[in-house]
Protein backbone atom coordinates (compact mmCIF):
# COMPACT_ATOMS: atom_id res chain seq x y z
CA UNK A 1 0.00 0.00 0.00
CA UNK A 2 2.66 2.20 0.86
CA UNK A 3 4.33 1.55 -2.76
CA UNK A 4 1.21 2.00 -4.48
CA UNK A 5 0.24 5.32 -2.83
CA UNK A 6 3.42 6.84 -3.64
CA UNK A 7 3.58 5.51 -7.22
CA UNK A 8 0.34 7.06 -8.65
CA UNK A 9 0.96 10.98 -7.56
CA UNK A 10 4.48 10.65 -8.79
CA UNK A 11 3.66 9.40 -11.51
CA UNK A 12 0.94 11.87 -11.97
CA UNK A 13 3.40 14.39 -11.46
CA UNK A 14 5.34 13.95 -15.31
CA UNK A 15 1.94 13.21 -16.91
CA UNK A 16 0.79 16.51 -15.96
CA UNK A 17 3.54 17.96 -17.02
CA UNK A 18 3.34 16.23 -19.69
CA UNK A 19 -0.30 16.83 -20.67
CA UNK A 20 0.20 20.55 -20.42
CA UNK A 21 3.26 21.10 -22.40
CA UNK A 22 1.92 19.07 -25.16
CA UNK A 23 -1.94 19.09 -24.99
CA UNK A 24 -2.30 22.27 -22.80
CA UNK A 25 -0.22 25.07 -23.33
CA UNK A 26 3.54 25.55 -24.20
CA UNK A 27 4.34 28.17 -21.95
CA UNK A 28 8.03 28.84 -20.96
CA UNK A 29 8.92 27.50 -17.01
CA UNK A 30 4.80 26.40 -16.94
CA UNK A 31 6.65 23.06 -15.30
CA UNK A 32 7.54 24.84 -12.35
CA UNK A 33 3.54 24.73 -11.13
CA UNK A 34 2.67 20.91 -11.07
CA UNK A 35 6.29 20.31 -9.13
CA UNK A 36 5.55 23.35 -6.73
CA UNK A 37 1.98 21.62 -6.12
CA UNK A 38 4.05 18.11 -5.58
CA UNK A 39 6.36 19.37 -2.96
CA UNK A 40 3.82 21.69 -1.31
CA UNK A 41 1.41 18.30 -0.72
CA UNK A 42 4.22 17.24 1.25
CA UNK A 43 4.46 19.76 3.49
CA UNK A 44 1.13 20.40 4.17
CA UNK A 45 0.19 16.70 4.64
CA UNK A 46 2.84 15.87 6.78
CA UNK A 47 2.59 18.84 9.83
CA UNK A 48 0.99 17.61 12.79
CA UNK A 49 -1.98 19.89 12.24
CA UNK A 50 -2.53 19.95 8.12
CA UNK A 51 -4.09 23.44 6.82
CA UNK A 52 -5.99 21.10 4.63
CA UNK A 53 -8.01 18.53 6.70
CA UNK A 54 -7.24 15.38 4.78
CA UNK A 55 -11.12 13.87 5.00
CA UNK A 56 -12.17 17.57 3.12
CA UNK A 57 -9.23 16.67 0.34
CA UNK A 58 -10.72 12.88 0.46
CA UNK A 59 -14.57 14.35 -0.49
CA UNK A 60 -13.79 16.78 -2.98
CA UNK A 61 -10.71 14.86 -4.71
CA UNK A 62 -13.21 12.44 -6.96
CA UNK A 63 -14.93 15.25 -8.40
CA UNK A 64 -12.10 17.68 -8.70
CA UNK A 65 -10.36 14.37 -10.96
CA UNK A 66 -13.41 14.19 -12.99
CA UNK A 67 -13.53 17.26 -13.64
CA UNK A 68 -10.03 17.17 -14.70
CA UNK A 69 -11.17 14.95 -17.44
CA UNK A 70 -14.08 16.78 -18.34
CA UNK A 71 -12.91 19.83 -18.60
CA UNK A 72 -9.14 19.76 -18.88
CA UNK A 73 -8.68 19.57 -22.16
CA UNK A 74 -9.23 15.74 -22.34
CA UNK A 75 -12.23 15.86 -24.40
CA UNK A 76 -14.19 19.48 -24.67
CA UNK A 77 -12.03 22.54 -26.00
CA UNK A 78 -13.11 25.04 -23.31
CA UNK A 79 -9.65 27.55 -23.35
CA UNK A 80 -6.27 27.04 -22.31
CA UNK A 81 -6.98 28.64 -18.93
CA UNK A 82 -9.77 26.28 -17.81
CA UNK A 83 -7.97 23.09 -19.28
CA UNK A 84 -4.82 24.30 -17.10
CA UNK A 85 -6.98 25.68 -14.12
CA UNK A 86 -8.76 22.18 -13.52
CA UNK A 87 -5.78 19.88 -15.25
CA UNK A 88 -4.29 21.26 -12.05
CA UNK A 89 -6.51 21.44 -9.38
CA UNK A 90 -6.97 17.52 -9.63
CA UNK A 91 -3.98 17.24 -9.42
CA UNK A 92 -3.05 19.04 -6.18
CA UNK A 93 -6.02 16.96 -4.85
CA UNK A 94 -4.78 13.87 -5.76
CA UNK A 95 -1.17 14.15 -4.72
CA UNK A 96 -3.44 15.48 -1.30
CA UNK A 97 -5.53 12.55 -0.83
CA UNK A 98 -2.52 10.20 -1.53
CA UNK A 99 0.28 11.65 0.12
CA UNK A 100 -2.42 12.29 2.90
CA UNK A 101 -2.92 8.65 3.24
CA UNK A 102 0.51 7.81 3.41
CA UNK A 103 0.65 10.78 6.30
CA UNK A 104 -2.30 8.74 7.96
CA UNK A 105 -0.43 5.28 7.14
CA UNK A 106 2.88 6.10 8.86
CA UNK A 107 4.23 3.57 11.45
CA UNK A 108 5.79 4.11 14.76
CA UNK A 109 9.88 4.91 15.00
CA UNK A 110 10.81 1.39 14.80
CA UNK A 111 9.58 1.50 10.82
CA UNK A 112 10.03 4.23 9.69
CA UNK A 113 13.04 3.30 7.85
CA UNK A 114 11.17 0.68 5.50
CA UNK A 115 8.37 2.86 5.15
CA UNK A 116 10.43 5.47 3.53
CA UNK A 117 12.20 3.41 1.62
CA UNK A 118 8.67 1.76 0.22
CA UNK A 119 7.53 5.50 -0.44
CA UNK A 120 10.72 5.97 -2.71
CA UNK A 121 10.59 3.15 -4.36
CA UNK A 122 6.85 3.74 -5.57
CA UNK A 123 7.84 7.33 -6.68
CA UNK A 124 11.06 6.09 -8.49
CA UNK A 125 8.52 3.25 -10.08
CA UNK A 126 5.82 5.88 -11.18
CA UNK A 127 8.92 7.99 -12.71
CA UNK A 128 9.61 5.46 -14.39
CA UNK A 129 6.49 4.58 -16.02
CA UNK A 130 4.99 7.86 -16.90
CA UNK A 131 8.75 9.23 -18.18
CA UNK A 132 10.41 6.52 -19.89
CA UNK A 133 7.45 3.65 -20.59
CA UNK A 134 4.56 5.34 -21.67
CA UNK A 135 6.48 7.33 -24.60
CA UNK A 136 7.34 3.61 -26.06
CA UNK A 137 3.70 2.21 -25.11
CA UNK A 138 1.58 5.52 -25.88
CA UNK A 139 1.43 7.72 -28.76
CA UNK A 140 -0.15 10.15 -26.86
CA UNK A 141 -0.07 11.02 -23.55
CA UNK A 142 -2.44 8.22 -22.32
CA UNK A 143 -0.75 7.85 -19.33
CA UNK A 144 -2.45 11.18 -17.81
CA UNK A 145 -5.87 9.18 -18.14
CA UNK A 146 -4.49 6.53 -17.09
CA UNK A 147 -3.11 7.30 -13.63
CA UNK A 148 -6.17 9.81 -13.04
CA UNK A 149 -8.19 6.89 -13.11
CA UNK A 150 -5.67 5.05 -11.09
CA UNK A 151 -6.50 7.73 -8.79
CA UNK A 152 -9.51 7.41 -8.04
CA UNK A 153 -9.81 3.15 -7.83
CA UNK A 154 -6.47 3.10 -5.24
CA UNK A 155 -7.62 5.44 -3.51
CA UNK A 156 -10.83 3.97 -2.77
CA UNK A 157 -9.16 0.34 -2.12
CA UNK A 158 -9.33 1.33 1.83
CA UNK A 159 -12.06 1.96 4.10
CA UNK A 160 -13.81 4.94 2.95
CA UNK A 161 -13.63 7.73 5.60
CA UNK A 162 -16.68 9.64 4.46
CA UNK A 163 -20.01 8.84 4.24
CA UNK A 164 -22.15 8.85 1.04
CA UNK A 165 -23.70 11.58 1.84
CA UNK A 166 -20.97 13.91 2.72
CA UNK A 167 -18.88 12.61 -0.82
CA UNK A 168 -22.16 13.84 -2.54
CA UNK A 169 -22.36 17.09 -1.11
CA UNK A 170 -18.82 17.81 -1.26
CA UNK A 171 -18.68 16.40 -4.52
CA UNK A 172 -22.03 18.99 -5.68
CA UNK A 173 -20.35 21.78 -4.23
CA UNK A 174 -16.99 21.56 -6.12
CA UNK A 175 -18.99 21.11 -9.47
CA UNK A 176 -21.05 24.12 -8.86
CA UNK A 177 -17.75 26.17 -8.13
CA UNK A 178 -16.53 25.00 -10.98
CA UNK A 179 -19.28 25.99 -13.25
CA UNK A 180 -18.50 29.56 -11.66
CA UNK A 181 -14.99 29.47 -12.52
CA UNK A 182 -16.04 28.05 -15.90
CA UNK A 183 -18.61 30.98 -16.49
CA UNK A 184 -15.96 33.91 -15.47
CA UNK A 185 -12.91 32.56 -17.65
CA UNK A 186 -15.43 31.75 -20.83
CA UNK A 187 -16.37 34.85 -23.22
CA UNK A 188 -19.06 36.01 -22.62
CA UNK A 189 -20.60 34.50 -26.18
CA UNK A 190 -20.39 31.26 -24.65
CA UNK A 191 -17.78 29.32 -26.94
CA UNK A 192 -19.01 25.70 -28.44
CA UNK A 193 -16.51 24.07 -26.16
CA UNK A 194 -18.32 26.04 -23.04
CA UNK A 195 -21.48 24.67 -24.12
CA UNK A 196 -19.90 21.48 -24.21
CA UNK A 197 -18.73 21.55 -20.91
CA UNK A 198 -22.31 22.82 -19.50
CA UNK A 199 -23.74 19.16 -21.10
CA UNK A 200 -21.24 17.51 -19.21
CA UNK A 201 -22.27 18.54 -15.44
CA UNK A 202 -24.99 16.78 -15.57
CA UNK A 203 -22.67 13.07 -16.17
CA UNK A 204 -19.98 14.60 -13.30
CA UNK A 205 -23.21 15.55 -11.30
CA UNK A 206 -24.33 11.70 -11.69
CA UNK A 207 -20.47 9.85 -11.24
CA UNK A 208 -20.54 12.11 -7.78
CA UNK A 209 -23.80 10.29 -6.78
CA UNK A 210 -22.55 7.15 -8.12
CA UNK A 211 -19.21 7.28 -6.25
CA UNK A 212 -21.34 8.13 -3.00
CA UNK A 213 -23.77 5.50 -3.32
CA UNK A 214 -21.00 3.07 -4.36
CA UNK A 215 -17.63 3.18 -2.40
CA UNK A 216 -16.21 -0.32 -2.98
CA UNK A 217 -13.25 -0.07 -5.39
CA UNK A 218 -14.17 -3.07 -7.79
CA UNK A 219 -17.91 -1.73 -8.05
CA UNK A 220 -16.50 1.73 -8.86
CA UNK A 221 -13.90 0.88 -11.17
CA UNK A 222 -16.89 -0.80 -13.20
CA UNK A 223 -18.78 2.26 -13.23
CA UNK A 224 -16.59 4.47 -13.74
CA UNK A 225 -13.72 2.43 -16.22
CA UNK A 226 -16.33 3.00 -19.52
CA UNK A 227 -16.99 6.85 -18.97
CA UNK A 228 -13.37 7.62 -17.95
CA UNK A 229 -12.32 5.61 -21.08
CA UNK A 230 -14.67 6.78 -23.52
CA UNK A 231 -13.50 10.70 -22.23
CA UNK A 232 -9.88 10.14 -23.17
CA UNK A 233 -10.44 7.83 -26.12
CA UNK A 234 -13.50 9.12 -28.33
CA UNK A 235 -11.21 11.82 -29.41
CA UNK A 236 -8.72 9.53 -30.94
CA UNK A 237 -11.40 7.29 -32.66
CA UNK A 238 -13.56 10.40 -33.96
CA UNK A 239 -10.70 12.31 -35.72
CA UNK A 240 -8.30 11.84 -38.70
CA UNK A 241 -5.21 12.77 -36.93
CA UNK A 242 -2.47 10.50 -36.71
CA UNK A 243 -0.45 10.76 -33.57
CA UNK A 244 3.47 9.96 -33.38
CA UNK A 245 5.72 10.08 -29.65
CA UNK A 246 9.13 10.21 -28.61
CA UNK A 247 10.91 11.15 -25.80
CA UNK A 248 11.01 14.56 -27.53
CA UNK A 249 6.94 15.45 -27.32
CA UNK A 250 3.74 14.16 -29.76
CA UNK A 251 3.73 14.82 -33.46
CA UNK A 252 0.51 14.63 -34.91
CA UNK A 253 -0.65 14.93 -38.54
CA UNK A 254 -4.04 16.55 -38.85
CA UNK A 255 -5.94 17.42 -41.63
CA UNK A 256 -7.48 21.70 -42.20
CA UNK A 257 -11.20 21.73 -41.09
CA UNK A 258 -12.30 22.85 -44.90
CA UNK A 259 -10.22 19.19 -45.89
CA UNK A 260 -7.52 20.85 -48.03
CA UNK A 261 -4.35 21.47 -45.84
CA UNK A 262 -2.50 18.35 -44.01
CA UNK A 263 -0.37 19.89 -40.96
CA UNK A 264 2.61 18.68 -38.81
CA UNK A 265 1.91 20.14 -35.26
CA UNK A 266 4.37 19.30 -32.42
CA UNK A 267 2.49 19.91 -28.88
CA UNK A 268 0.41 23.04 -29.78
CA UNK A 269 2.37 24.42 -32.35
CA UNK A 270 2.20 23.56 -36.22
CA UNK A 271 5.31 22.83 -37.54
CA UNK A 272 4.50 22.50 -41.75
CA UNK A 273 1.45 22.21 -43.79
CA UNK A 274 1.27 21.10 -47.29
CA UNK A 275 -1.87 20.91 -49.78
CA UNK A 276 -3.49 17.47 -49.77
CA UNK A 277 -4.11 17.65 -53.80
CA UNK A 278 -0.61 18.06 -54.11
CA UNK A 279 0.12 14.79 -51.78
CA UNK A 280 -2.65 12.85 -53.69
CA UNK A 281 -2.03 13.62 -57.40
CA UNK A 282 1.71 14.07 -56.76
CA UNK A 283 2.13 17.42 -58.06
CA UNK A 284 4.80 19.89 -57.12
CA UNK A 285 4.64 20.76 -53.82
CA UNK A 286 4.51 24.55 -52.58
CA UNK A 287 5.71 25.60 -49.15
CA UNK A 288 3.21 27.07 -46.72
CA UNK A 289 2.75 28.64 -43.38
CA UNK A 290 6.30 30.57 -42.63
CA UNK A 291 8.55 29.23 -45.90
CA UNK A 292 5.67 30.70 -48.54
CA UNK A 293 7.13 32.53 -51.36
CA UNK A 294 7.45 36.03 -50.42
CA UNK A 295 7.72 35.19 -47.06
CA UNK A 296 10.65 36.71 -44.53
CA UNK A 297 12.64 33.08 -44.84
CA UNK A 298 12.66 33.48 -48.66
CA UNK A 299 13.15 36.64 -48.38
CA UNK A 300 16.45 36.14 -46.40
CA UNK A 301 17.17 33.39 -48.47
CA UNK A 302 17.28 35.39 -52.04
CA UNK A 303 19.41 38.09 -50.62
CA UNK A 304 22.00 35.76 -49.14
CA UNK A 305 21.89 34.20 -52.13
CA UNK A 306 22.73 37.37 -54.50
CA UNK A 307 25.16 38.55 -52.34
CA UNK A 308 26.93 35.03 -52.60
CA UNK A 309 26.58 34.98 -56.87
CA UNK A 310 23.54 33.42 -57.12
CA UNK A 311 23.79 30.22 -55.15
CA UNK A 312 24.40 29.21 -51.60
CA UNK A 313 26.23 26.07 -51.92
CA UNK A 314 25.80 24.68 -48.97
CA UNK A 315 23.06 24.71 -46.57
CA UNK A 316 22.62 23.84 -43.02
CA UNK A 317 18.75 23.99 -42.15
CA UNK A 318 18.51 23.13 -38.40
CA UNK A 319 14.73 21.32 -37.66
CA UNK A 320 12.91 19.33 -40.20
CA UNK A 321 9.70 19.54 -39.45
CA UNK A 322 7.80 18.48 -42.89
CA UNK A 323 10.78 19.37 -44.96
CA UNK A 324 9.02 22.30 -46.30
CA UNK A 325 12.01 24.86 -46.38
CA UNK A 326 13.54 21.77 -48.96
CA UNK A 327 11.35 23.83 -51.59
CA UNK A 328 13.67 27.18 -51.39
CA UNK A 329 16.45 25.38 -52.68
CA UNK A 330 17.69 25.71 -56.62
CA UNK A 331 19.47 23.26 -58.26
CA UNK A 332 23.19 22.81 -57.58
CA UNK A 333 23.06 23.53 -54.13
CA UNK A 334 23.52 20.53 -51.34
CA UNK A 335 20.91 21.16 -48.07
CA UNK A 336 21.68 19.57 -44.85
CA UNK A 337 18.95 19.22 -42.13
CA UNK A 338 19.83 18.43 -38.79
CA UNK A 339 17.02 17.24 -36.89
CA UNK A 340 16.90 15.44 -33.43
CA UNK A 341 13.93 13.24 -33.37
CA UNK A 342 13.92 10.21 -35.59
CA UNK A 343 9.81 9.75 -35.79
CA UNK A 344 10.06 13.76 -37.08
CA UNK A 345 12.21 12.62 -40.11
CA UNK A 346 10.38 9.04 -40.83
CA UNK A 347 7.21 11.92 -41.18
CA UNK A 348 8.78 14.15 -43.45
CA UNK A 349 10.81 11.42 -45.09
CA UNK A 350 7.24 9.15 -45.70
CA UNK A 351 5.70 10.99 -49.29
CA UNK A 352 2.32 9.56 -47.97
CA UNK A 353 2.19 12.44 -45.24
CA UNK A 354 4.32 15.30 -47.26
CA UNK A 355 6.05 15.35 -50.29
CA UNK A 356 8.42 18.65 -50.01
CA UNK A 357 11.78 16.16 -49.22
CA UNK A 358 10.69 13.56 -51.99
CA UNK A 359 9.63 16.01 -54.93
CA UNK A 360 12.23 19.21 -54.19
CA UNK A 361 15.18 17.32 -52.31
CA UNK A 362 15.14 13.71 -52.44
CA UNK A 363 18.87 13.84 -52.20
CA UNK A 364 18.76 15.95 -48.98
CA UNK A 365 21.47 14.83 -46.30
CA UNK A 366 19.94 14.16 -42.96
CA UNK A 367 22.42 14.38 -39.64
CA UNK A 368 20.28 12.99 -36.92
CA UNK A 369 21.09 13.92 -33.33
CA UNK A 370 21.58 17.15 -31.36
CA UNK A 371 22.59 20.25 -34.24
CA UNK A 372 25.18 21.79 -31.74
CA UNK A 373 27.19 18.71 -31.07
CA UNK A 374 27.20 17.49 -34.89
CA UNK A 375 27.20 20.84 -36.35
CA UNK A 376 31.32 20.98 -34.93
CA UNK A 377 31.80 17.65 -36.88
CA UNK A 378 31.22 20.02 -40.75
CA UNK A 379 33.66 21.74 -42.13
CA UNK A 380 35.33 25.44 -41.35
CA UNK A 381 33.59 28.28 -43.84
CA UNK A 382 31.55 25.22 -45.49
CA UNK A 383 27.58 26.95 -45.06
CA UNK A 384 26.54 30.08 -47.48
CA UNK A 385 23.40 30.02 -44.88
CA UNK A 386 22.38 28.37 -41.43
CA UNK A 387 18.76 28.49 -40.44
CA UNK A 388 18.06 27.53 -37.14
CA UNK A 389 14.01 26.58 -37.19
CA UNK A 390 14.34 24.32 -34.51
CA UNK A 391 11.26 24.05 -31.68
CA UNK A 392 9.32 21.48 -29.26
CA UNK A 393 6.14 22.94 -29.41
CA UNK A 394 6.34 26.72 -29.54
CA UNK A 395 9.46 26.72 -27.43
CA UNK A 396 12.85 27.35 -28.78
CA UNK A 397 16.01 25.31 -27.27
CA UNK A 398 17.80 27.95 -25.84
CA UNK A 399 21.31 25.79 -26.38
CA UNK A 400 21.01 27.19 -30.03
CA UNK A 401 20.66 30.86 -29.38
CA UNK A 402 23.83 31.47 -26.75
CA UNK A 403 26.85 33.37 -27.73
CA UNK A 404 28.71 29.90 -27.58
CA UNK A 405 26.23 28.87 -30.43
CA UNK A 406 26.35 31.62 -32.87
CA UNK A 407 29.95 31.40 -32.57
CA UNK A 408 29.89 28.25 -33.29
CA UNK A 409 27.50 28.88 -36.94
CA UNK A 410 29.93 31.59 -37.99
CA UNK A 411 32.42 29.53 -37.93
CA UNK A 412 30.47 27.12 -40.35
CA UNK A 413 30.11 29.82 -42.98
CA UNK A 414 30.89 30.53 -45.93
CA UNK A 415 32.15 34.21 -46.69
CA UNK A 416 29.25 36.42 -47.28
CA UNK A 417 27.00 33.70 -45.75
CA UNK A 418 23.77 34.28 -43.23
CA UNK A 419 22.76 33.07 -40.28
CA UNK A 420 18.30 32.86 -40.30
CA UNK A 421 16.49 32.80 -37.08
CA UNK A 422 13.15 31.53 -36.75
CA UNK A 423 12.14 33.15 -33.09
CA UNK A 424 8.28 33.25 -33.65
CA UNK A 425 6.73 32.09 -29.94
CA UNK A 426 3.53 33.35 -28.28
CA UNK A 427 5.23 34.17 -24.80
CA UNK A 428 8.82 35.26 -25.65
CA UNK A 429 10.22 37.61 -27.18
CA UNK A 430 13.96 36.50 -28.68
CA UNK A 431 15.32 38.49 -31.38
CA UNK A 432 16.33 41.57 -28.82
CA UNK A 433 18.73 38.88 -27.32
CA UNK A 434 19.85 36.60 -30.05
CA UNK A 435 20.72 40.69 -31.43
CA UNK A 436 22.74 41.86 -28.47
CA UNK A 437 24.69 38.58 -28.22
CA UNK A 438 25.57 38.41 -31.82
CA UNK A 439 26.68 41.88 -31.54
CA UNK A 440 29.24 40.19 -29.38
CA UNK A 441 30.91 39.11 -31.69
CA UNK A 442 30.75 41.70 -34.34
CA UNK A 443 27.23 40.79 -36.35
CA UNK A 444 24.35 42.89 -37.10
CA UNK A 445 20.79 41.88 -36.89
CA UNK A 446 17.60 42.34 -38.88
CA UNK A 447 14.17 41.49 -37.84
CA UNK A 448 10.93 40.78 -39.73
CA UNK A 449 8.48 40.53 -37.55
CA UNK A 450 4.72 40.87 -38.34
CA UNK A 451 3.20 40.29 -41.90
CA UNK A 452 0.05 41.69 -43.94
CA UNK A 453 -1.26 38.86 -44.71
CA UNK A 454 -5.11 38.66 -45.45
CA UNK A 455 -7.60 36.23 -44.46
CA UNK A 456 -7.78 34.12 -47.63
CA UNK A 457 -3.60 34.06 -47.01
CA UNK A 458 -4.50 32.50 -43.97
CA UNK A 459 -6.90 30.10 -44.51
CA UNK A 460 -4.71 28.79 -47.21
CA UNK A 461 -1.88 27.88 -45.25
CA UNK A 462 0.16 31.47 -45.19
CA UNK A 463 1.29 32.10 -41.41
CA UNK A 464 3.27 35.49 -40.16
CA UNK A 465 6.39 34.97 -38.99
CA UNK A 466 9.52 36.56 -36.42
CA UNK A 467 12.78 36.18 -38.49
CA UNK A 468 15.76 36.98 -37.57
CA UNK A 469 19.12 37.09 -39.69
CA UNK A 470 22.42 38.17 -38.27
CA UNK A 471 25.25 38.88 -40.59
CA UNK A 472 28.50 40.72 -40.70
CA UNK A 473 28.22 41.36 -44.57
CA UNK A 474 26.54 44.50 -45.78
CA UNK A 475 26.13 43.02 -49.08
CA UNK A 476 23.88 40.50 -47.72
CA UNK A 477 21.70 43.84 -45.83
CA UNK A 478 21.89 46.07 -49.26
CA UNK A 479 19.86 42.61 -50.89
CA UNK A 480 17.70 42.36 -48.27
CA UNK A 481 16.53 46.28 -48.04
CA UNK A 482 16.35 45.87 -51.94
CA UNK A 483 13.98 43.13 -51.79
CA UNK A 484 11.89 43.87 -48.97
CA UNK A 485 8.90 45.28 -50.78
CA UNK A 486 6.70 45.24 -47.35
CA UNK A 487 9.20 47.60 -45.20
CA UNK A 488 9.45 44.54 -42.60
CA UNK A 489 12.51 44.13 -41.88
CA UNK A 490 14.24 46.37 -39.43
CA UNK A 491 17.48 46.97 -38.30
CA UNK A 492 18.22 45.94 -33.84
CA UNK A 493 20.75 48.20 -32.99
CA UNK A 494 24.00 46.90 -31.35
CA UNK A 495 23.49 48.70 -28.13
CA UNK A 496 20.45 46.57 -26.28
CA UNK A 497 20.01 49.02 -23.26
CA UNK A 498 18.93 46.25 -20.43
CA UNK A 499 19.52 43.33 -22.47
CA UNK A 500 22.69 40.70 -21.02
CA UNK A 501 23.80 38.68 -23.90
CA UNK A 502 22.95 35.04 -23.36
CA UNK A 503 25.40 32.54 -22.82
CA UNK A 504 25.85 28.62 -22.11
CA UNK A 505 26.06 29.97 -18.23
CA UNK A 506 23.22 32.35 -18.37
CA UNK A 507 20.22 33.08 -20.26
CA UNK A 508 16.98 34.70 -18.49
CA UNK A 509 13.66 33.50 -20.13
CA UNK A 510 11.64 35.78 -18.03
CA UNK A 511 13.06 39.14 -19.28
CA UNK A 512 12.41 37.62 -22.28
CA UNK A 513 8.40 37.00 -21.48
CA UNK A 514 8.17 40.50 -20.14
CA UNK A 515 9.01 42.43 -23.39
CA UNK A 516 6.93 40.28 -25.14
CA UNK A 517 4.21 41.38 -22.85
CA UNK A 518 5.21 44.84 -23.49
CA UNK A 519 5.08 44.07 -27.15
CA UNK A 520 1.79 42.80 -26.73
CA UNK A 521 0.04 45.49 -24.71
CA UNK A 522 1.88 48.42 -27.74
CA UNK A 523 0.23 46.41 -30.30
CA UNK A 524 -3.25 46.94 -28.55
CA UNK A 525 -2.71 50.09 -28.35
Amino acid sequence: RWCALAFVPSGLLVAVTAHISTDVAAAPLLWVIPLALFLLTFIVTFQRRPILPHLAMVAVQPSLVIAAFAFGGVLVGTGAAAALLFTLLGFFATAMVFHGELARLRPKAERLTEFYVWMSVGGVLGGIFAGLLSPHLFDSVAEYGILLFAALVVRFAGRPHLTPRAQLMAGLGVLAASLVVLALISPATASAGFRSALGLTGVCLGLVGLMALVPDARRLALILAPVLATLNLAPAFTSKTVSVRSFFGVSKITTSEDGTLRYLAHGTTFHGAQRIAEIVNGLPPEPLTYYYRGSPFDQAIAATREAMGGSLGHVAVIGLGTGSQACLKRPGEAWSFYEIDPHVVRIARDPSHFTFLDKCAPDARIVLGDARLKLQDAAPARYGMIIVDAFSSDSIPVHLLTREAIDLYRAKLAPGGSIVFHLSNRNLTLAPFVAATAATLGLETWRSMKQDLTAAELKAGKASTDIALVTDRPSVLAALQAGDKGGHWRAIGRDQTGITPWTDDFSNVLAAGWLRFREDRQLTR
